[in-house]
């Protein structure tokens, strides 16, 4: 990463993935067609020395589910996923949908 920061790369790649896979796959708000998959938006930040912030905000006000998925699926550990590398993550709601925030620490 051009922060500096190489020892993350990986999990900081895999945390985007994870929040934008879900985004892009359930965030589409309730209301619209099928055609229409809603909007996302996804911010990296370096709020300091080995520190990275990871958000993605969608314009779906669902909430989001962990699932324990069954042995061999295929799907539904993304946020096993995020709660095992992120250092604390949340779930804020906003006016137009919500912001799945992550925060990611170097090792020490």
């Amino acid at each position: 990463m051009c922060w500096g920061l190489v020892g993350m790369t990986d999990d900081v790649v895999l945390v985007v993935s994870e929040l934008m896979t879900n985004a892009v796959r359930h965030a589409r708000p309730s209301c619209a067609p099928p055609e229409r998959p809603g909007n996302c938006r996804l911010t990296l930040e370096r709020p300091g020395p080995g520190t990275v912030w990871v958000s993605v905000a969608d314009s779906s006000g669902r909430r989001l589910v962990r699932r324990e998925p069954a042995d061999g699926a295929e799907s539904g550990r993304g946020l096993a996923v995020v709660d095992e590398l992120a250092a604390r993550w949340l779930v804020r709601p906003s006016r137009t949908g919500k912001t799945v925030w992550a925060e990611l620490l170097a090792d020490a």
